[in-house]
């Protein structure tokens, strides 16, 4: 059933079909409760994928692309983790932000390891079309942040640990979160919080926050055993009004949440849709 949805998920996205979302949905919580971290790589990198093919939205496309990551290195999935890795430094190049470089090298050397000639070209071509637009770019790429103190380890770690809050602690939850309170959690401050999320995710600190909340709104709609008003979902997962849960979710899914519930309850039912 899990590898079904995949399936399915990645396949009405090649058909620039909504009802992919509903099945990547279903079979993140299947993963999620089997505990199946390679699935999850799929899963992430299906989310993806739609997200900037069929939403046009690059920063929730980053989002799944490094949740995918997370789950690669914890299930040891090397060629998916490359894959990831790829497509996060396609959707860089894309937007024309040179932090994209870091990735699309490490394509190129895993490609090299796992023997790939598709990963080699990706890696390569991503790369070159990064140093192309100017002599400087990969300076550029560097000089972004050039007056901070942060090592890409320190950014690495900071970036792991605030994952493992919003992931495992559910910090987002909290109605009244700020970037202050995130960042005395973390022993850092502002300023550092706020470049590791631009850097890793191309987001600003409410977009990534409001990505979590939506993700877990998102999984809670499309679940028939989750007996809960849409008023109680919008608590539950940190929105403080109901307008701007509505409003996040429109922007990002496309539909309004009452909309998104009614169409995953009727899928999981086994009915066909008409459209």
């Amino acid at each position: 059933m899990l590898y079904a949805h995949i399936g399915l998920g990645q396949a009405y996205t090649m058909l620039g079909d909504s009802a992919a979302y509903n099945h990547l949905g279903q079979a993140r919580i299947n993963a999620e409760n089997a505990r199946n971290d390679s699935a999850l790589c799929s899963v992430y990198n299906g989310l993806g994928l739609y997200a900037y093919n069929l939403d046009n939205d690059p920063y929730s496309a980053l989002h799944y692309f490094f949740l995918g990551l997370d789950a690669a290195q914890r299930s040891q999935y090397e060629k998916l983790r490359a894959i990831l890795l790829a497509n996060i430094a396609n959707v860089y190049y894309i937007q024309r932000d040179t932090v994209g470089l870091k990735y699309s090298l490490q394509t190129y050397e895993l490609g090299h390891q796992q023997s790939s000639p598709y990963l080699i070209y990706i890696g390569a071509s991503t790369t070159a079309y990064m140093y192309f637009p100017s002599p400087s770019v990969a300076e550029d790429a560097e000089k972004k942040y050039v007056n901070s103190p942060l090592t890409d380890e320190k950014k690495h770690m900071l970036f792991q640990n605030l994952e493992h809050c919003m992931t495992d602690q559910g910090i987002y939850r909290d109605k009244l979160l700020t970037k202050e309170k995130v960042a005395d959690l973390l022993g850092t401050n502002r300023t550092y919080l706020s470049q590791v999320i631009n850097e890793q995710t191309g987001q600003t600190f409410t977009q990534y926050v409001n990505r979590y909340r939506l993700d877990e709104a998102i999984r809670l709609l499309g679940d028939p055993q989750a007996d809960i008003t849409l008023k109680g979902i919008a608590s539950d997962v940190g929105f403080s009004s109901m307008t701007t849960f509505y409003k996040v979710f429109q922007t990002n899914v496309g539909m309004s949440p009452k909309e998104y519930r009614e169409k995953a309850l009727h899928l999981s039912s086994g009915t066909d849709e008409a459209d």
